[in-house]
């Protein structure tokens, strides 16, 4: 793979996950396949110490980068998640980089934030929070309204911008992407269809969203991964050629 640019998440390969392979099973195929930029995801882990250890071990002999994909939220009922800690202490173990969560109930907090929150973040891993599919944490105003608190407030944590998740939530992608561009660190890229008056996601070009024209508003810089499960590792290379040359002949 040619763009340092491009981080490829764990999902691509759920049809091998979905067998029973384990996920240090999917970092090794990545890697064979030239990927140094990986995006693990918490779900995907079977035997959380072993295959952490296996991974961090492998990564002290390697050029990998991780990404930490979490499913769970910063805010719980207005209170900071108590499991926060217990998911960074994971990251390190394996030497991920960056932690991706969602944003959750922040709008019933109204404790220190900085006290709280930005007290407990490690200073070597870059926390970020992403649009998903729900009507909470995937909408822009509430995600914005968070940021701008952790902004004012000196807690240091960014946005990850799943492009082809503002359908699932009736929000505009352009709009969304515009309106949170100053917080965008990373980007998740995904294509959908409508099948039977619901959005279904799809490998890119593959479908109705212009994200070229969406990845255009945003930094040229930024970690871009693809995160859809593929039919097969050829169709990954040829989706991974099409990112690769989007981002060098980009404006």
């Amino acid at each position: 793979m040619k763009n340092n640019q491009i981080v490829i998440n764990t999902l691509v390969l759920q049809q091998q996950h979905d067998k029973g392979q384990t996920q240090t099973a999917l970092v090794d195929q990545l890697v064979n396949a030239g990927i140094w930029r990986i995006e693990l995801r918490r779900e995907y882990f079977h035997f959380f110490l072993q295959e952490m250890e296996a991974l961090n071990y492998a990564k002290l002999g390697k050029r990998l980068t991780l990404f930490y994909s979490v499913p769970d939220v910063l805010f719980i009922q207005g209170q900071v998640n108590p499991k926060l800690l217990q998911y960074f202490a994971e990251a390190k173990l394996f030497g991920a980089s960056y932690v991706k969560l969602n944003v959750g109930d922040f709008a019933s907090f109204h404790g220190d934030l900085q006290r709280e929150l930005g007290s407990i973040l490690p200073k070597s891993i870059e926390l970020n929070v992403e649009n998903d599919q729900t009507p909470l944490s995937g909408s822009a105003e509430n995600i914005e309204s968070f940021l701008k608190n952790a902004k004012d407030h000196h807690v240091k944590v960014g946005f990850v911008n799943d492009l082809g998740n503002w359908v699932f939530t009736k929000q505009d992608p352009f709009t969304a992407t515009k309106r949170l561009n100053s917080f965008t660190n990373y980007l998740h890229v995904k294509d959908y269809v409508m099948e039977n008056g619901q959005p279904k996601t799809v490998a890119i070009d593959q479908g109705n969203l212009d994200w070229r024209a969406l990845l255009n508003l945003t930094a040229g810089d930024l970690p871009v991964a693809l995160e859809y499960p593929v039919e097969s590792m050829t169709q990954l290379q040829l989706d991974i050629s099409i990112l690769e040359k989007y981002i060098e002949s980009r404006p």
